[in-house]
């Protein structure tokens, strides 16, 4: 898997996905204040920051979300808050 791929996946798991409920408000209100995650994927856990993205920065990663997740189109994104 390319790496643009790999990280396209991790800015989209913050957020709902397509077929499933969006994430709980409290969760987006800690990750705002708090935008330290840890992931695992298997046996490996690795630590990331998950900044809420704006402007062309949202845009850029939105385009690379769809682009992993094709059906992620069919979703509006919501305005930054």
């Amino acid at each position: 898997m390319k790496a643009s791929t790999r990280r396209a996946r991790r800015a989209v798991r913050g957020g709902g996905l397509p077929g499933r409920p969006a994430p709980e408000p409290g969760l987006v209100h800690n990750l705002r204040r708090q935008p330290h995650v840890e992931l695992q994927d298997g046996p490996e856990k690795h630590d990331y920051s998950a900044p809420e993205l704006t402007g062309s920065e949202r845009d850029l990663w939105w385009e690379r979300a769809v682009a992993a997740y094709p059906d992620y189109a069919d979703t509006r994104p919501r305005p930054p808050v």
